[in-house]
């Protein structure tokens, strides 16, 4: 179900947990859902269920454009910053109550860590928070073959502020 910002604002509680899902590269629409779902039953369904989940599929546009694979590649890169912007936006207009946890694979990863540099009162493509906007803390996430480099989130780097809103954090390599 699509809802509008403020919609989805007043949907937030202390006692229901947010978890987001970002996709990766190359995916469309109707595979972004179905990720989202997938992911939905591991994390989900198969969970504790001691806690009600609000569910969301953050879907970007991810798929293959005209040209060169690596000219793809490049572009899609460039496309994570304005969607971490975006969602960084989203994530520190979330209750600081409200229980948030991210899911994300491959250049979804990387929307996330910068997402969470925006939370943290960082800049993104030269846009931060507005001032009436305060930084968002305790986030957990989950970042699966994020693709960035390293360092990023190393003090003073291109997402150096990624780990001030971050409570926890499982970054898995392959």
């Amino acid at each position: 179900r699509k809802l509008s910002h403020a919609a989805f604002q007043e949907t937030d509680a202390a006692t229901v947990a947010t978890v987001m899902y970002v996709h990766g590269n190359r995916v469309d629409s109707w595979k972004a859902v179905n990720l989202g779902w997938y992911a939905y039953d591991a994390i989900v369904r198969r969970g504790d269920n001691e806690r009600p989940v609000r569910y969301v599929i953050y879907s970007w546009p991810s798929t293959r454009l005209c040209g060169s694979q690596m000219n793809d590649l490049r572009c899609k890169a460039n496309r994570t910053n304005a969607e971490a912007y975006y969602l960084g936006w989203v994530l520190a207009g979330i209750r600081e109550d409200v229980p948030v946890g991210l899911v994300g694979f491959s250049y979804g990863g990387r929307v996330i860590s910068g997402a969470l540099h925006v939370a943290a009162g960082g800049h993104m493509c030269g846009n931060e928070l507005p001032d009436d906007m305060p930084a968002r803390g305790n986030i957990r996430s989950v970042l699966m073959a994020a693709a960035m480099h390293n360092g990023w989130m190393w003090p003073g780097c291109f997402h150096g502020k990624a780990l001030d809103s971050t409570e926890r954090m499982l970054i898995l390599a392959n």
